[in-house]
């Protein structure tokens, strides 16, 4: 991505949790603080984690991953908790990556990858 933000919307049960995991797990910076959301700056990036009382966690994030995950191109393993190994997948593809899974307090399931060959990633 040359120029511009690129702005991410999730729903979170608890702002104050996800507040937390973002800034103080994954490094983001807190931006803005509103009653119904949290706004944060995450890898250059905004991330808002938006008040869902009814959103549920699931027991088994992982039973649900597709099609509702995020993911982020960053090598960051040792920043959070794995829900999965760290293991390669698409090994015969050129898109062939690494990856392991994550989940923060509101059962946001993340995929954190990193491509063996950039030139893929887009």
């Amino acid at each position: 991505m040359t120029g511009g933000v690129f702005y991410l919307a999730i729903p979170a049960h608890h702002l104050d949790a996800a507040l937390s995991f973002y800034r103080d797990v994954l490094g983001a910076a807190t931006a803005r603080r509103h009653a119904d959301r949290r706004t944060l700056c995450f890898i250059g990036h905004q991330l808002v984690c938006h008040l869902d009382p009814h959103h549920q966690v699931l027991a088994d994030p992982l039973a649900r991953t597709y099609p509702r995950h995020f993911g982020f191109e960053r090598c960051c393993e040792a920043w959070v908790t794995h829900l999965s190994e760290l293991s390669w997948r698409l090994n015969d593809k050129p898109e062939r990556h690494r990856t392991f899974w994550t989940a923060g307090p509101a059962g946001n399931v993340r995929e954190f990858k990193w491509y063996q060959e950039p030139r893929v990633v887009y």
